[in-house]
């Protein structure tokens, strides 16, 4: 898949900054300690880790789609892995504020990150035909 699109440096960094504000309040939101916010368990966490990925995933595929004009499969491929990268040190980060670390979480995350990467790749595909 390549989609090369003109980066416009102003639509560019408008989506830096819908990045960063989502990747700064998603980072505070799992360092919140649990004594302060109610935090749901089981499948509710899960598919919050799932969703909250997704959305974060898709954000820098566009993200980086704006500023670059140019995006792969290898592009997606490393933000995939820069994402599973983070996702675990989330999970580790969180034990000082009294908030476990789990693999479930963990793989939630990582499988978000492969859907929002998928359904940027299904909708960069489909943008490209459909011109």
């Amino acid at each position: 898949m390549t989609h090369a699109t003109s980066p416009n440096p102003r639509t560019a960094k408008l989506w830096q900054i819908v990045l960063a504000c989502y990747w700064l309040l998603l980072f505070a939101a799992t360092h919140v300690p649990r004594s302060v916010a109610k935090v749901p368990g089981g499948r509710v966490d899960e598919m919050a880790h799932f969703l909250t990925y997704a959305v974060l995933a898709g954000l820098l595929a566009i993200t980086w789609q704006q500023s670059a004009g140019r995006l792969t499969i290898r592009h997606l491929r490393w933000a995939w892995i820069a994402l599973a990268a983070y996702a675990a040190f989330d999970e580790l980060t969180q034990i000082p504020v009294g908030r476990t670390a789990s693999w479930s979480d963990w793989m939630a995350d990582v499988l978000g990150a492969l859907a929002g990467l998928t359904l940027f790749a299904g909708w960069s595909r489909w943008r490209q035909a459909a011109q």
